[in-house]
């Protein structure tokens, strides 16, 4: 998800997906998460990351852990 162009084709290829699993927390990953989760509500996506929350190593737990209720709620 670097470029429109990237963005483009992952959402395209991502049309027929009944599962999309996302590596990474962070970012690019939540973003692109968020951009599937829009286009494609019947999907089930899941996102892995090595870390407790969202945006851990950046922005810290207590933030992390307020933005994966939000997301997951």
């Amino acid at each position: 998800m670097r470029s429109l162009k990237n963005n483009l084709e992952i959402t395209e290829k991502a049309y027929y997906a009944k599962n999309i699993v996302i590596v990474g927390a962070s970012f690019i990953g939540m973003e692109l998460a968020a951009t599937l989760r829009e286009k494609y509500k019947n999907c089930n996506i899941t996102v892995i990351d090595n870390n407790s929350c969202p945006f851990e190593k950046v922005l810290g737990v207590k933030i992390g852990e307020s933005l994966k209720k939000y997301v997951y709620n």
